[in-house]
């Protein structure tokens, strides 16, 4: 009786083990972790470079080709010469925008396998934009003047009355700009993907195609919980137009991403 219940103790043990221990007893099995996803964030990294290595080469490659129309224009060079030289950066020029193609693509299905959807109760906070957070006082003139330099460098208010021209202003900021909190850098990219979805679907379906991994935070410091950003994706395309204004009598312009004042909700 006893080896009968020695027996059972150690069944029980060996269960025990199995339960708390999946491996026990055999080779170590993989776990999930976040090694996977900063692997294949290093890897984007190196795609983007290559991307961007690539595009340099085919600048270069416009411009060369450039150079020789102006040259035959010029009558500098022959036209067979011209023609074949044409001939090759042409067909380059479409090489490398396939690689650069390519490339986009790989990036996209990496990013697709780590989408990263916040639930809506991580809608943490409130944006406006620059006037809005002035006007509702949010923001001062002096947060303005910091604002700018941290952006241009430079601070610009406006000059007499009606004569549309701006004037430079001896203006520093006391102390440097320091980073943004990383806990706070996800919750204004969490609440920017609840706020604004549609940047993140399909145009044609209305899936979610993206989630926040593709968001980049540009910051400009916080101003008595006012947090100020602009939010960017490389997969978001913009026009050239520049956007031109001034706010508290301070003078802002951007292309791209608007500015954004992002607050917790009380």
């Amino acid at each position: 009786m006893k080896h009968k219940t020695l027996k059972a103790v150690l069944l029980l043990a060996v269960l025990a083990c199995v339960a708390v221990f999946p491996a026990c007893g055999g080779d170590p099995q993989p776990q999930e972790s976040s090694q996977g996803q900063v692997t294949d964030d290093r890897v984007i990294k190196s795609m983007q470079a290559e991307i961007r290595a690539l595009k340099a080469e085919l600048e270069r490659m416009k411009a060369r080709e450039e150079a020789i129309l102006s040259r035959l224009l010029e009558q500098e060079i022959a036209m067979d010469d011209a023609q074949e030289e044409i001939a090759y950066l042409k067909q380059r020029i479409d090489s490398l925008n396939l690689q650069i193609g390519y490339i986009k693509e790989e990036i996209d299905e990496l990013r697709r396998q780590h989408i990263v959807v916040p639930d809506p109760s991580e809608d943490m906070g409130t944006f406006y934009n620059l006037y809005d957070a002035y006007t509702q006082g949010y923001l001062t003139q002096n947060d303005l003047m910091h604002i700018s330099y941290y952006s241009y460098g430079n601070v610009v208010v406006e000059g007499a009355e009606g004569s549309g021209d701006g004037v430079e202003i001896d203006f520093t900021p006391e102390a440097e700009l320091q980073p943004l909190d990383p806990s706070v850098e996800r919750d204004i990219k969490n609440t920017y993907f609840l706020e604004f979805p549609a940047g993140f679907c399909d145009g044609s379906t209305g899936e979610v195609e993206y989630g926040t991994e593709i968001l980049e935070v540009s910051y400009f410091g916080c101003y008595d919980g006012s947090y100020v950003v602009r939010v960017d994706s490389d997969h978001w395309g913009y026009g050239a137009a520049i956007i031109a204004f001034y706010v508290g009598g301070v003078y802002f312009h951007y292309t791209g991403p608007e500015y954004l004042v992002f607050r917790y909700d009380a």
